[in-house]
């Protein structure tokens, strides 16, 4: 039983820190995307302009852009998932608090100490 309760509690604080791991992927990505897209507002003008490093600097945003954007939504479903996965190892640990209680009820009775 306490094995039990101890497990639970494990899976718990593994999928907390899982979703507080993605929670930091999620920030470095946005911060990933916000540096692209403020790339690529600059270089804009200068690109229509037709300079060639300008050019080569909207590309490269356009592709950073594009991979952040797969990064934010491949970690959005990850997270979604791993908070579905917390929400059923809390469940687990609060099945197991209650199994130790009432058994710890039992015990008391059958002791004569309840």
């Amino acid at each position: 039983m306490k094995n039990q309760l101890a497990e639970t509690a494990a899976a718990v604080a593994k999928w907390k820190g899982a979703i507080l791991s993605i929670e930091a992927k999620l920030n470095t990505a946005n911060l990933a995307l916000t540096a692209a897209r403020e790339l690529r507002d600059a270089a804009a003008l200068r690109a229509t302009l037709g300079d060639a490093e300008a050019i080569a600097a909207i590309s490269k945003a356009r592709a950073d852009i594009y991979a952040a954007d797969q990064q934010i939504i491949e970690l959005g479903i990850a997270e979604k998932a791993a908070k579905a996965e917390l929400g059923q190892a809390e469940a687990a640990a609060v099945v197991a608090r209650r199994v130790i209680v009432e058994q710890l009820k039992r015990d008391r009775i059958k002791s004569g100490t309840g």
